[in-house]
């Protein structure tokens, strides 16, 4: 039980369990309890069920945690249970099925909350991880600050995708600045969004879909920060539709950066 507990796995999964845990109150509990069983339920099973047909072996679905919990925290609460449910699905067969030597291409819960949006026309919500930012820093504020960047000791200390991280977040101001005017007064203040702390902790150092050779990592934060900022422009002009700018970011660096 204690070696399991020092996987990085696990422990990012603890980590997202602390996430959703503060977020108590940001839904009607009926609805954060389903949003948390669906999610968590259907990406598990599927995984383990799409696993089982691929190599025919059963096994402990650590990773599944890790994206079931992502979704819980990302997708539309509002969403039917069986949109949900497809979601949660589409992320595993992404994940089983879309590989080169073994290895899955796009990260699984990007893949399955942009494909599952398209498909039903709907928005990444973000809700677990876009309600702590306060103008007033308090116990409570500074407390739900800790909790959100706790998956940072596994992103940046363990798996070291930490150049990744700092680059994005670089790139992301200063592209803030150059694009939306933004002085650097306020700049804390967007660097500070709970959304962007998240994706850029959680969502973008997934380990086996972003590179892991320091020059690499520096490159691929650049382009998913500068890939947002385009993709984002365009669905605010209303030119095209996608659920989020950021996962759709991500899934195309994804492919650009697979195997280098």
């Amino acid at each position: 039980m204690l070696k399991k507990l020092k996987l990085p796995k696990v422990q990012m999964s603890l980590a997202l369990i602390a996430i959703y845990l503060s977020a108590f109150g940001q839904l009607p509990p009926e609805q954060y309890i389903y949003v948390l069983i669906i999610s968590l339920a259907s990406t598990m099973l599927s995984d383990l069920v799409i696993s089982y047909i691929r190599i025919r072996r059963l096994f402990m679905p650590h990773a599944a945690m890790v994206t079931g919990m992502i979704l819980t925290l990302l997708v539309d609460p509002t969403l039917a249970w069986y949109k949900i449910a497809a979601i949660a699905f589409i992320a595993m067969a992404i994940k089983n099925f879309v590989r080169v030597d073994n290895k899955h291409i796009f990260n699984p819960a990007a893949s399955g909350l942009l494909i599952g949006g398209l498909i039903f026309g709907s928005y990444v919500s973000w809700w677990g991880s876009s309600f702590q930012y306060s103008s007033n820093f308090n116990v409570q504020t500074l407390t739900l600050y800790i909790v959100l960047l706790s998956p940072l000791y596994v992103s940046a200390y363990r798996i070291r995708r930490y150049f990744s991280i700092l680059s994005f977040i670089i790139t992301y101001a200063v592209l803030a600045i150059i694009t939306f005017g933004i002085s650097l007064n306020t700049l804390p203040i967007t660097l500070l969004n709970p959304t962007i702390i998240f994706f850029s902790i959680v969502m973008l150092p997934e380990p086996l879909t972003s590179p892991s050779e320091r020059n690499k990592q520096f490159i691929f934060g650049a382009i998913v920060a500068i890939l947002n900022f385009i993709l984002a422009s365009n669905i605010i002009a209303g030119n095209i539709f996608i659920p989020d700018a950021l996962i759709a970011s991500l899934l195309a660096a994804n492919l650009i950066f697979f195997k280098r």
